[in-house]
């Protein structure tokens, strides 16, 4: 466009604009389509123009260039895209012209809305041309010359999120309304009813800034054609809230669309809200659904404590919970959660009040979970804040949540949690477990359910009442999955779910609902089995590390009940199923790491007689997994607990079948449990009395031992080492649960021979080679017994083994690991005590000297170690002069004898 006189171009373009207007449709404007392009080509140039006036009178007259039938239809929405492009870049730099005092440019006696209202109808104009392409390319054109209207729709919904929605954020609030409200209304209801534009970003965005509730209080005070735009404005944006609730049937029930169209509101305080919960059903429910998404979506314009006086009063004028719709019903169990929190300052609630939430949790209770659930983190604590409410729904709402849970990310993330409770002690995840979620938090909608292919066939009738409504099991599983409110699944969803169990770990009632799910469905008892085993570790880790958070009474009383369940499981009629054994197992085993080692009751004992009983009664051997649990589970009576080990061990001995049981094992030897049998036979073999009577004896041959020993089964690689230290250390008798036999023609031969002797000599040297740390301790617990043995039975052969020259490989290998990883433990300064007594190993503990006092000095020795190593030196010393420098000589004195002077203190203090 050459014109440069822009008064004469905003006269020009405003003739344009009322000729355009003014045109009958009956009657051509235009000879031909070349000069239709002409004239949208030169609308273009005006719309691209910096000057104001110009802008708006274009944008006046480009409204009725595109609405008639100027074009050919299939152009048009390839002409409304490109104007649309141009006129959202020049309707941004006039908002910023016009807040930086432009107003003269587009005229003294325009008004300052007008450019909005011009904008406004050119969208509307677009909107409708939109829909008549898309019903015309249905109804008239094949397949190939369908128009892609997709382009244009994400154009419009953009113009209409940068430009109409902060209007009506904004114009929502003061006394009067301006007269931009109705056309940007009805734009954005032109919007919502376009086939294929979502909405849903701009309907939260409404929710969140507070529009769905002062729309009603503009109500009061705009007239009945700006109220029927805001009526069906607010049904809109309740279709889509309630599609991520109710994808089924999406659309407003018939009571909330007469309940909008009736509240008017004369403000938002609370006691203007309460004057209509007391009026009829379709008012009072519409106000909890406007709070219930007001809530939801993080708008808590009611404050808690005003929040619970509403609803006690909602309660006291609707006895009849059961009849209330199923939305109501959801929207009452959400809003109860919110009020019911610690930061809630108690109200005096009446003996009304409480009968009403009583009846509300026997409805909830007695209907399916899809119908009044909705997942967010202030509904499962409530949930869980009661032992009542707990028992009635936690079992079916931990049947929908614990799948949905991550247990990588759960897994993870709960390893960064265990170094902060270490730290910090317990801190609230939720500081105030019922305030709303942050707004950052529920960003992303993008997260969703295929809910056609999850609801093909179903269907659910919303508008009855919660009564009418019955639960059937698959539909109500895939209803749960589909329905669910996105709040949670908006937030990242792994961070909200660890950071929920963190916090309810430490909550009875839900931990006692966790337990019981051990034992449901398989399906969902290994998820729960997962979730609890997770959590156990941690409480466990607390105590340990001394958190305030968790103390060993919150894991005794994890450990009662989850005893109490294995209990019960073996008074029901029915054998219990091997998974819910194992279940049950595997979290006791990890609890009793949290507890007092020494405590032994009567209580703790019935379980090791049901376990027992479960393992001996098997008749056959393909139940393997819960019969190594079953083992391990004993097995953690040995694990200093002294006083244990007199009570358990009886219960084994006197079981017939779980002897037998356990002898059949050792005779397979294919078992994955053979590793756990093992152990706990030989812990049976070194604890029991040596004339103890046993309705059935496990024999094992020597060749067994010398097998599993010198074999290297990975399957054992401790078990076959703990039955070969007991077998050393027990004496050949007849009589006990375990004898050890040799088979032999005559009666004085020794369990091993000379030869046998040297044979696992040679092999334990190369088990403590090997990189697991439980093998290195039992073999030196072996090697150790092994030269008692020798020097016992065989005289002169353990000082023939003290001489074997490779001896040193494995001394350097045990003195290298003692100062990398296991420090000075038992078995090493037993081994070194014993080996220092022969002349050959001192020679070799002296060359190996240096690593020997470097660990030393790492080490702090109680008073028995350190005469242990005191006497190691004194026995090796003139060796060790000649091979250590004799500073680090002196060094070792020094640290030596500051322990002794720590040990005479300690003692004196006690």
């Amino acid at each position: 466009m050459e014109v440069k006189n822009y008064g004469l171009m905003e006269k020009g373009f405003c003739l344009l604009a009322n000729i355009l207007h003014r045109q009958p449709l009956g009657i051509p404007l235009f000879v031909n389509v070349a000069s239709v392009r002409q004239c949208v080509n030169l609308v273009r140039q005006g719309l691209a123009l910096s000057h104001p006036a110009v802008f708006l009178h274009t944008l006046t007259a480009a409204g009725p260039l595109v609405s008639k039938q100027y074009l050919p239809w299939v152009y048009r929405c390839e002409v409304v895209e490109d104007l649309l492009k141009v006129a959202c870049s020049q309707m941004t730099s006039l908002n910023t012209s016009l807040c930086h005092g432009g107003q003269k440019l587009i005229g003294q006696g325009t008004d300052q809305q007008y450019p909005l209202v011009a904008f406004t109808e050119l969208l509307t104009v677009c909107c409708r041309v939109c829909a008549d392409t898309v019903l015309k390319s249905s109804c008239e054109m094949e397949e190939k010359q369908w128009m892609n209207v997709e382009g244009t729709l994400s154009l419009l919904l953009s113009a209409a999120e940068r430009h109409l929605a902060p209007h009506i954020q904004t114009v929502f609030d003061p006394e009067e309304y301006p007269a931009a409200l109705k056309p940007v209304l009805t734009c954005m209801n032109e919007l919502y009813s376009q086939i294929g534009s979502d909405m849903s970003k701009m309907s939260l965005m409404f929710t969140r800034s507070g529009v769905i509730i002062q729309a009603h209080v503009v109500k009061s005070r705009a007239t009945e054609d700006v109220c029927e735009s805001i009526d069906k404005f607010l049904e809109n944006v309740y279709r889509d809230l309630l599609e991520k609730i109710t994808p089924l049937n999406p659309s407003p029930p018939s009571w909330l669309v007469s309940g909008v169209t009736t509240v008017r509101l004369p403000s938002s305080d609370p006691c203007h809200i309460q004057h209509v919960l007391v009026q009829s059903g379709d008012t009072a429910w519409t106000l909890l659904v406007m709070l219930y998404f007001s809530y939801l979506y993080s708008n808590s314009w009611v404050e808690c404590c005003d929040l619970q006086s509403l609803l006690q009063c909602f309660l006291e004028n609707n006895r009849d919970l059961a009849g209330l719709p199923p939305l109501v019903i959801r929207c009452l169990a959400f809003l109860i959660a919110c009020s019911s929190g610690d930061a809630v300052v108690e109200n005096p609630q009446s003996s009304q009040y409480q009968r009403g939430l009583g009846n509300l949790i026997d409805v909830l209770g007695s209907c399916p979970l899809h119908v009044w659930y909705t997942h967010h983190p202030v509904v499962i604590c409530w949930v869980f804040s009661e032992e009542r409410q707990a028992v009635l729904l936690g079992n079916t709402l931990l049947e929908y949540w614990l799948p949905l849970i991550d247990m990588i990310n759960l897994e993870t993330a709960l390893v960064s949690t265990r170094a902060q409770y270490s730290c910090t002690g317990s801190q609230h995840i939720f500081p105030d477990e019922k305030q709303t979620v942050p707004e950052q938090q529920c960003e992303n909608t993008e997260q969703h359910v295929d809910t056609e292919q999850i609801y093909a066939g179903t269907k659910r009738h919303q508008e009855g009442t919660v009564c009418q409504l019955t639960d059937t099991t698959n539909q109500q599983r895939n209803e749960i999955e589909a329905n669910v409110t996105d709040t949670a699944m908006e937030m990242d969803h792994s961070n909200v779910d660890t950071q929920l169990l963190v916090e309810l770990a430490h909550n009875s009632a839900f931990i006692n609902t966790l337990m019981s799910m051990l034992v449901a469905q398989q399906e969902i008892a290994d998820i729960a089995a997962n979730v609890t085993e997770q959590l156990a570790g941690m409480l466990c880790d607390e105590v340990h590390k001394k958190a305030a958070s968790a103390t060993p009474s919150t894991v005794s009383v994890a450990l009662s009940t989850c005893t109490s369940l294995f209990q019960e499981l073996f008074l029901q009629d029915s054998v219990p199923e091997d998974y819910q054994v194992i279940n049950l197992l595997k979290v006791m085993i990890i609890l009793m790491r949290g507890i007092d080692c020494n405590i032994s009751d009567a209580f703790s004992v019935k379980s090791v007689y049901h376990v027992v009983k479960f393992v001996g009664s098997q008749k056959d051997d393909t139940q393997s997994e819960s019969v190594k649990w079953c083992v391990e589970y004993l097995l953690k009576y040995k694990e200093d607990r002294v006083a244990d080990c007199l009570c358990v061990s009886p219960i084994l001995i006197q079981n017939k079948g779980f002897m037998m049981r356990l002898e059949r094992i050792l005779s397979g030897r294919c078992h994955a449990e053979v590793d756990s049998v093992m152990r706990l036979v030989a812990w049976l073999a070194s604890s029991a009395p040596p004339d103890s009577q046993a309705p059935h004896q496990i024999h094992l041959s020597h060749s067994f031992l010398l097998d599993t020993v010198t074999t290297g089964n990975p399957a054992v690689p401790a078990g076959g080492l703990c039955l070969l230290s007991a077998a050393l250390s027990t004496h050949s008798s007849t009589k006990g649960p375990v004898v050890f036999s040799r088979d032999r023609l005559i009666q004085d031969t020794p369990l091993f021979t000379a030869r046998d002797v040297r044979t696992l000599y040679f092999h334990l040297q190369q088990q403590i080679c090997q990189d697991c740390l439980v093998v290195f301790s039992c073999a030196l617990e072996c090697i150790y017994k092994l030269y008692m043995y020798a020097a016992t039975t065989h005289k002169s052969l353990a000082s023939h083994l003290s001489s074997q020259p490779w001896n040193k490989l494995w001394l350097e290998t045990m003195l290298h690991t003692s100062l990398d990883h296991v420090g000075l433990i038992q078995q090493i300064l037993k081994v070194l005590h014993m080996l220092s007594d022969f002349p050959a190993c001192q020679t070799l503990i002296a060359v190996l000297g240096e690593t020997f006092l470097h660990t030393v000095l790492k080490s702090s020795l109680q008073e028995e170690e350190t005469e242990t190593v005191t006497h190691i030196l004194s026995m090796c010393m003139l060796e060790l002069k000649k091979n250590v420098k004799p500073h680090l000589l002196q060094q070792v004195k020094n640290h030596l004898q500051q322990g002794e002077n720590k040990n005479k203190s300690v003692n004196l203090v006690h």
